[in-house]
């Protein structure tokens, strides 16, 4: 071909550049956030020019909804058939759930990079998008929900919801994590994950709760339970505790104007984002001129600061007396699960801008935080380990990662914080990572 010729040839757009943008958008805004992804940076990851993007999309804010619609549109293709199946008995329900298990978590491995848009950043989301994309989530929710029924009808309905929604939490867990497992091995951790959330008796948990132990007072509002979905968009504060209102950044109470400025930061970051909360709007919460935080702190940054050390000094000082531990690696492992569902239950705020903001950190900031959380993670692996040495370490891992992911999405559901809600995340917990007593998977292949 001429010089000429390749010069007057026509460029072939991709007949899939559309859907090549969507994925490239979703990946970038689920690892580095909204804010900090520019739609130059989306054409560039996709390999044609900004003005090239706009043609697709007129916004960033509409390319961001597009990206956020991307799993659940896919969950509902996908869970379509096995929606479809009949449901008559127990066996018919177990099959059907079965499918749903098998093409959820082959849809969330594929989409890995993606799928964790919905869980931070749809609070960027406005309300009509919102709405959509729960209603989506809400519809794959009730599919497992009426397979579910089918297969264990004795079931509590509130119960039901809260596996249902634990499940979704472990396919999800992978989107918060890079450890690296042959796809086989993967599917068949979250089948089983997922089959010992839905298989749990968790009666047998609720059974050892004192009739007349009632920390309502210190759990939020009263409420009828989740709504049935299998996830729901970030978009306000979850119902917390007393404790966790007056201490949000997990301090006593805040009788020093720092302290004030701290919590103010966990409560404004924790409901619009970093990104959205002005200095301003600080100082208005706790009665001060915007020149008067910078008395206390170097400006927005150096509070985010705060906030994360604050937050790894709050959910992770247990772990600086894990070495030397005279308890049994059962013993040790419940008593790590528990504190760490005692902390997330009175500081909920914090649990959310801990994991939600690291994308306003820089690189050096970021890795002092993974440190953190890798000395945490590593004394759950290790403990594990010790009890099921079927695993290895990366599987043991994916493991752990699901049950921490467990926990932190059911905070955003759970309409109070009690003894009832800490007994049923521990059984989940317990079954997932098997030590508790949840039945043998049926199909954990």
């Amino acid at each position: 071909m001429s010089k000429h010729d390749s010069a007057t040839t026509p460029r072939v757009r991709p007949r899939d550049r559309k859907q090549r943008i969507e994925h490239a958008a979703a990946t970038a805004f689920s690892r580095r956030g909204y804010h900090a992804v520019s739609m130059q940076d989306i054409a560039d990851s996709v390999g044609i020019s900004a003005p090239a993007l706009y043609r697709h999309f007129p916004s960033k804010y509409a390319l961001f909804v597009s990206a956020a619609m991307l799993l659940v549109d896919q969950l509902a293709v996908v869970t379509a058939d096995a929606a479809e199946l009949p449901l008559s008995t127990e066996d018919e329900g177990r099959v059907a759930l079965g499918e749903l298990i098998r093409v959820v978590t082959d849809l969330t491995i594929e989409l890995r990079a993606t799928s964790g848009i919905y869980k931070w950043e749809g609070r960027y989301l406005e309300q009509a998008d919102r709405e959509r994309l729960n209603a989506g989530f809400e519809l794959n929710g009730d599919r497992f929900i009426a397979a579910h029924r089918s297969y264990r009808p004795d079931v509590d309905e509130l119960e039901r919801a809260y596996m249902a929604l634990g499940t979704f939490a472990v396919f999800g867990s992978i989107s918060a994590h890079d450890t690296i497992l042959a796809r086989p091995r993967l599917r068949a951790l979250l089948t089983a994950a997922a089959w010992a959330v839905l298989n749990v008796d968790v009666s047998t948990y609720l059974s050892h709760i004192s009739p007349s132990a009632d920390s309502a007072g210190e759990g939020g509002p009263a409420g009828d339970g989740p709504a049935v979905q299998s996830s729901s968009v970030e978009g306000s504060t979850p119902a917390g505790s007393k404790a966790a209102a007056s201490t949000a950044a997990g301090s006593t109470p805040p009788f020093s104007r720092r302290e004030q400025l701290l919590e103010a930061s966990v409560r404004l970051f924790g409901e619009r984002g970093y990104n959205e909360t002005t200095i301003e709007e600080i100082a208005t919460e706790v009665d001060l001129t915007p020149s008067g935080v910078y008395r206390h702190f170097d400006g927005k940054h150096a509070l985010l600061l705060a906030v994360y050390e604050r937050a790894t000094q709050w959910l992770y000082p247990h772990q600086t007396e894990v070495e030397g531990s005279p308890l049994s690696s059962v013993d040790l492992l419940r008593s790590l699960i528990h504190t760490y569902i005692e902390h997330s239950f009175r500081s909920p705020e914090l649990m959310r801008v801990f994991f939600a903001e690291k994308g306003n950190l820089t690189p050096q900031e970021l890795r002092g935080v993974q440190a953190s959380q890798a000395a945490s993670l590593q004394a759950w692996v290790d403990c594990l380990l010790d009890l099921r040495p079927e695993l290895n370490a990366r599987e043991a891992t994916v493991l752990v990662h699901a049950a921490l992911g467990l926990i932190t999405d059911q905070l955003a559901i759970l309409p109070r914080f009690d003894d009832e809600a800490m007994a049923r995340l521990i059984a989940f917990t317990d079954a997932l990572l098997g030590i508790g007593p949840a039945d043998e998977s049926p199909d954990a292949q």
